[in-house]
């Protein structure tokens, strides 16, 4: 079954995807710290630690058509990676859930830019 999604309705799908594998990241992470996880990198184990929240800021599509009637869809999306951690890299945790969604969704022109918003501790 396919299902016909409105470019409207993209921020909130890439939304629901990223919240639910940064769980499965989590506790992925944190219940088999030792052991060979496939899908998900060591580096990304280390990073996701520092990583309190990541907000879809923008779902931007464009589509490419060629003489034979083909389409080209390209799916860039904006992430905003929330962290008390001064310095932080999120680079591996970003690559794995991207190469997740793209299992997901299919999408095989999927690209993510990220930038980082320091959070200011309420312990401070």
């Amino acid at each position: 079954m396919k299902y016909i999604i409105k470019e409207s309705q993209y921020k909130n799908l890439f939304q629901h995807l990223i919240d639910e594998k940064l769980n499965y990241i989590r506790e992925t992470c944190t219940n088999y710290p030792s052991e060979y996880i496939q899908d998900i990198g060591w580096d990304t184990c280390r990073q996701v630690y520092d990583l309190e929240e990541i907000e879809v800021i923008d779902v931007q599509t464009i589509i490419r058509r060629y003489d034979n009637n083909d389409e080209n869809y390209t799916i860039k999306v904006d992430l905003i990676c929330k962290t008390y951690t001064l310095n932080a890299n999120f680079d591996e945790v970003v690559y794995d859930l991207k190469s997740m969604i793209k299992k997901i969704t299919g999408f095989e022109n999927l690209f993510f830019n990220y930038e980082i918003k320091l959070l200011s501790n309420p312990n401070w």
